[in-house]
């Protein structure tokens, strides 16, 4: 009968009271975390080497760890999944052409090494090796592979598992049954089946409607106390193995349901009837429907015969109606017992959706008021009611459709679960009504929810575990999620709103940010959740292992004998005449003795650092160092030197204090290191040093402790563990009054009330501080009333951008200008200020070059330059805008392909605007220093047509020579031939250029070829080229183009300079019809006229064409051919006089 009321939870919870019982538990509690923490240490090797044409890294860890690593502007970030001490970094020697200075993060989390140059990373993962390769750049292909050594292990181990499995499996098929003990419990209100495996076995159920499915993986044959056909709501039992697992299926009778959960190594399954006439809390799983208040009739029990699950539908469906046979027999009871008006429970329950503004809001009318639970996880937002009435969901409006859907409505034993997929983004909140409860998704409430506090407790078996006060629980209810597959519990409450305003996470367990009640994604298989009388209690059948993410503490170093700060030594610095104490320490070093001239400077700096003078203390300890170097080593020295390096807000020098080795396992100096952590940015990693130092702490003296504590609620406030801030606030106010500035706890408080959702009182406390803190307070709290007012919309983005442009110039040095900058880059960035936000983020980089913050907003930065030049937010700038922008902040280029193509696209732009030098100089750099293969070669050809451009053919033959590659493709390789042989056409090489063409067809090699010769003053040639370019035009009836007639008329030209009488006749007799219908027919009739070499007029025409440049002609002909490998044309700048055309027109360069 013990053993009965132990497993139902009919005992009391007791907690333990005394000293000597506390003691225990807390030690055992230590001991169990000292294991845990050293399971999670762990050593490694590193070594590295140069391959071909790449660099490898190799890490050897003692088991398998997860390993990422990024490059990020030259610097390779390793991320370890475990904390890892690594030993044997000698990569700068091992890989100098890849590594130069390699540096360890602390804590064990990884490593970042600086690179030689930019170099992609990629990770090759091999049990418990990890290989990261350093690719350069242009790496084109498959990257390297695992070597062939590293390949055959992991296949020989693949085999040896599999060799296992199949021998496990052998096992299981062929093994006997083994007993399956079944204890059996009736109880007035339910019936109990307990399933004890007398060996462990993976258990998994699946209850629905009136079945109740068991597996457990091993063989077993049931053993029951009692025949379970005899239990009330037991129709049938059916067991049967397969493949050595054991499956068994309960089918209840009609109007019963069943709820099960796992405990210790078994499981169990409760059967209750659907109504009744009382209930109570079960104190170890799945809740039951609430008693009826005094004064209420029974509920009508719906008929399961029409019970369905119903899934994401634009019709009314009802899950479980209640057959319409009974109602006349629902109706009599009714009338003979009536209910209370204001409790009375529908025959079913409705739940109606509205569009309020830009909330949707859902009533769900049931007519009484039954425990709910709503949180959302996995982007699924789900109402639970604990209710025997069924729901039923009519449409979503048309009006709210875009902003809410409905998953499923799904019925599980006693509870009603209603899947939502909100479309926007929103707050969910639950708020009582007389009938039943009402639903909201969007902006805050008036009225927000009660906050839930979490607390670390120890059960009644003296295992941790978690509790959540919740008043009014009515049970827990174990379902799985379908769109993650995960187990949660949920545990539904009546009364007002109270939630879990944020996402706590543990390692056996997550607690989800809810709108009302408690709910448990379970990561643990023998996770319990349980109601104890006004307490959710979680824990498992060993108990949790709360761990830094949870809060747990963790391994502590012993504590020493005597604290560097201790308290009555600092307090008694602080008494009487501070400057005589001082001056009579200062004497005391003077008149002691060399070897005892060490201590009294460190007893002097403590003095000095006791009563604010860090500087002068600084100064101190540097003389003590300097005549006494073996100082530096000793503990007391190095803590002294980074409490004051940490009151001047030298948090480098602070750092490299503390990393002294007599630091290492020193409790003061987990103490600082969590402080600094904390001031550096760094919450997480501040949490779980100060879960180890939190002894060292409380012996600390009144003024530190305050300044440590807030800095610790400050994390955790950042870490969303609002226990710990709710206990250091109460700790804060007990200690001694001036220890923590004025309205620093109510700062603290104010934002904990911002993430509880009561806004005006928030923003009430910050308006407060603003006008009566000190200016540090008061910089903060402009800060987050600005945040806040924006979000609510009390203020303009303008007045926004106004309150903290004044911020960010009045406050300046500390976290505040930073979150400043990076917000007004936000907004900046929303307005669409583009130079802005690089000021502030250039701003950012140079003040706090190594804060997380500073390395976000730079990355932004880079995205957003990205999206200027390549994504077409420069469509509203000028072309001088958009260059001017690039050469005010090229530290915003992104690295590698992306970036290279927006100095391409720059380059361009320069061009078109005339500046040509600086166009030639973007692409020369990146020649020379950034591109390889075909790439180099095509960005080449336009740094090529750049100088010809400018008139320096030597300089386009020397870049196109000295970016020759062999196996170019066909189509670079000819556009680079072209532009070499206008380049020795310029440098009056013509043999060599005509040499180039030779064997070469197309029209812009035709045109080329011509241009040679007439550059050359080779005029039949070039005429004959130039006629050839016209061929049979002249039969064509169209007019000529301005193209044609240039050929034409320099075709005449030539052959009246060669004195090539025969060819000019023909020229003439073909086009004299053609040009005659033009606006060139006199300059044409004149150049064909016999013996006119010697005539004024003809001397004037071919001076003219003869001086005309073919260089625009043929740069033309090559960007309509090869686009991707020409500068755009030279822009004209305004006010120029126009060049002047072959004809003797007047014009632009041709587009």
């Amino acid at each position: 009968m013990r053993n009965l009321r132990r497993r139902v939870g009919i005992s009391p919870f007791r907690r333990v009271r005394s000293t000597l019982s506390t003691f225990l538990v807390v030690a055992f509690v230590a001991a169990t975390l000292i294991g845990a923490s050293a399971a999670f240490a762990q050593t490694a090797t590193i070594e590295g080497s140069q391959e071909q044409g790449f660099g490898r890294i190799l890490l050897t860890f003692e088991r398998e760890t997860p390993v990422s690593a990024r490059s990020v502007n030259g610097v390779l970030i390793v991320t370890f999944g475990n904390e890892t001490e690594v030993r044997g970094d000698r990569l700068p020697q091992q890989m100098p052409g890849y590594v130069s200075i390699v540096r360890h993060d602390p804590g064990g989390a990884g490593l970042r090494m600086a690179l030689t140059q930019n170099f992609r990373a990629n990770v090759l993962p091999a049990g418990e090796l990890v290989f990261i390769d350093l690719l350069p750049e242009r790496w084109t292909g498959l990257p390297p592979g695992l070597p062939p050594s590293v390949v055959a292990e992991l296949a020989r181990r693949a085999q040896e598992a599999e060799s296992r499995l199949a021998a496990e499996e052998a096992r299981r098929r062929d093994s006997t049954p083994r007993p399956l003990p079944v204890r059996v419990a009736e109880l007035p209100t339910l019936a109990r089946l307990i399933f004890d495996p007398s060996t462990p076995a993976a258990i998994s159920d699946r209850i629905v409607d009136d079945r109740v499915e068991l597996r457990f993986s091993e063989p077993f044959e049931l053993e029951p106390e009692r025949a379970l056909r005899t239990l009330p709501g037991v129709q049938r039992v059916e067991t049967r193995l397969d493949e050595g697992a054991t499956y068994v299926t309960l089918s209840l009778a009609r109007g019963f349901s069943a709820r099960g959960f796992h405990e210790e190594q078994g499981f169990v399954v409760d059967i209750e009837p659907m109504e009744r006439e009382s209930a109570e809390i079960d104190l170890v799983a799945s809740p039951e429907a609430r008693r009826p208040a005094p004064g209420e009739g029974p509920r009508a029990a719906p008929d399961q015969r029409g019970e369905e699950t119903v899934g994401a539908s634009e019709t009314t469906q009802d899950v479980s109606l209640p057959a319409k046979e009974e109602e006349p027999d629902a109706q009599a009871s009714a009338a003979a017992d009536p209910p209370a008006p204001s409790a009375i429970p529908l025959a079913q329950a409705r739940g109606v959706a509205h569009l309020e503004d830009d909330r949707v809001r859902i009533d769900f009318v049931f007519g009484d008021q039954p425990p709910a639970a709503v949180f959302q996880h996995a982007g699924i937002l789900r109402a639970v009611f604990h209710t025997p009435t069924p729901l039923v969901m009519e449409p979503i409006p048309d009006e709210a459709r875009d902003r809410v859907e409905i998953v499923e409505t799904v019925r599980e034993g006693a509870f009603v679960i209603l899947g939502l997929r909100p479309l926007f983004e929103g707050v969910a909140r639950l708020a009582p009504q007389a009938d039943g409860w009402k639903l909201t998704i969007g902006e805050e409430p008036d009225v927000p929810a009660l906050p839930l506090v979490v607390h670390r407790d120890i059960d009644e078996r003296g295992a941790t575990s978690i509790s959540v006060a919740l008043e009014g629980a009515s049970g827990v209810h174990w379902f799985e999620a379908p769109e993650t597959g995960e187990r949660i519990a949920v545990v539904t409450a009546g009364g007002e709103a109270r939630n879990i305003p944020g996402t706590q996470r543990f390692v056996e367990f997550t607690l989800p940010a809810t709108a009302h009640g408690v709910a448990v994604v379970a990561h643990a298989d023998d996770l319990i959740a349980r109601v104890h009388g006004a307490y959710v209690l979680i824990s498992r059948p060993q108990g949790l292992v709360l761990s830094e993410i949870a809060g747990g503490d963790r391994a502590r170093s012993p504590l020493p004998e005597k604290p560097v700060f201790d308290r009555v030594v600092w307090e008694e610095a602080q008494r009487g005449a501070v400057r005589e104490a001082l001056r009579g320490l200062m004497n005391a070093v003077v008149s002691a003795r060399p070897t005892e001239k060490t201590m009294a400077r460190l007893d002097l700096a403590r003095a000095m650092l006791a009563n604010g003078l860090a500087s002068e203390a600084v100064a101190a300890l540097r003389v003590a160092g300097a005549d006494d170097p073996g100082v530096r080593g000793d503990r007391r020295f190095a803590l002294l030197l980074a409490g004051a390096n940490v009151a001047l807000g030298r948090l480098a020098e602070a750092r490299a204090a503390l990393a002294e080795p007599a630091l290492a396992t020193d409790a003061e100096g987990e103490l600082w290191r969590a402080y600094l952590a904390a001031l550096e940015g760094h919450p997480r990693r501040a949490l779980e040093e100060f879960r180890k130092a939190r002894p060292m702490l409380e012996a600390y003296p009144d003024d530190l402790q305050g300044r440590m504590r807030v800095a610790m609620a400050q994390a955790a406030l950042a870490e969303n563990e609002f226990e710990i801030v709710e206990r250091e606030l109460a700790t804060i106010g007990l200690l001694a009054p001036g220890s923590v500035p004025r309205n620093e706890s109510a700062l603290i408080r104010a934002q904990l009330e911002l993430v509880y959702g009561r806004t005006d009182v928030a923003l009430s406390a910050l308006s407060r501080i603003m006008e009566e803190g000190a200016r540090p307070l008061a910089a903060r709290a402009r800060l987050y009333w600005t945040e806040r007012a924006l979000k609510e919309g009390d203020i303009s983005v303008e007045d926004a951008i106004a309150a903290l442009e004044t911020l960010a110039v009045s406050w300046r040095g500390d976290e505040v200008e930073l979150r400043a900058l990076a917000r007004l880059a936000d907004l900046y960035a929303r307005e669409g200020r583009w130079r802005d936000v690089f000021l502030a983020a250039r701003s950012a980089n140079r003040n706090f070059p190594d804060h997380p913050v500073s390395r976000d907003l730079n990355e932004d930065a880079s995205r957003l330059f990205d999206e200027i030049y390549l994504g077409g937010l420069d469509e509203g700038m000028s072309r001088v805008q958009a260059i001017g922008l690039f050469f005010d902040f090229p530290e915003f280029l992104p690295i590698g392909r992306r970036g290279d193509e927006i100095v391409r696209q720059l380059s361009d732009r320069l061009v078109e605007l005339g500046l040509v030098d600086n166009a030639a100089e973007l692409l020369r750099h990146q020649v020379e220093n950034r591109l390889q293969g075909a790439a180099k070669a095509t960005v080449a050809a336009r740094l090529a047509t750049l100088y010809l451009m400018e008139g320096a053919p030597l300089a386009a033959r020397e870049v196109l020579r000295d970016t020759r590659l062999p196996g170019l493709p066909e189509t670079i390789a000819r556009a680079r031939m072209l532009l070499e042989a206008r380049a020795l056409s310029d440098l009056a090489r013509v043999d060599l250029a005509l040499e180039l063409l030779e064997g070469e067809e197309g029209p812009e090699v035709d045109r080329l070829r011509a241009d040679i010769h007439w550059s050359a003053s080779r005029w039949r040639e070039a005429g004959e080229a130039h006629e050839a370019m016209v061929a049979d035009r002249w039969r064509d009836p169209a007019p000529l183009s301005p193209r044609e007639r240039t050929d034409v008329m320099r075709a005449a030209i030539a052959y009246t300079l060669a004195d090539e009488q025969l060819a000019l006749d023909r020229l003439r007799a073909n086009f004299f019809e053609p040009m005659s219908q033009s606006e060139d027919a006199r300059v044409f009739a004149l150049a064909t006229t016999p013996d006119v070499q010697s005539t004024a007029a003809f001397r004037e025409i071919a001076d003219r064409v003869t001086g005309s440049d073919t260089l625009l002609d043929f740069l033309e002909e090559y960007r309509r051919r090869y686009p991707d490998m020409a500068a755009p044309p030279r822009g004209t700048p305004s006010g120029a006089a126009p060049r002047p055309s072959a004809s003797g027109r007047t014009g632009a360069e041709p587009a």
